[in-house]
């Protein structure tokens, strides 16, 4: 992974981080803050997990086949 598709990712969730502020700050609901919190927590760790691995999951090796794709 290069430095600038870690920083695209890394600034792309910041972005959704001030978003979803922004959203909770003017709509005051309690439930709604909880499904914002609990989508930036997934958010977070896949996005953070993809970038210790160093890769994307969609860069794969040419060998490897995906089952779902019927050999195309």
């Amino acid at each position: 992974m290069q430095l600038l598709d870690r920083i695209l990712a890394l600034g792309s969730l910041a972005g959704l981080i001030v978003f979803c502020y922004i959203l909770m700050k003017f709509v005051a609901e309690p439930d709604l803050w909880v499904v914002i919190c609990i989508v930036l927590a997934i958010a977070s760790y896949f996005i953070l997990r993809e970038l210790r691995q160093g890769g994307s999951h969609f860069a794969r090796k040419k060998e490897e086949r995906n089952l779902g794709d019927g050999g195309a």
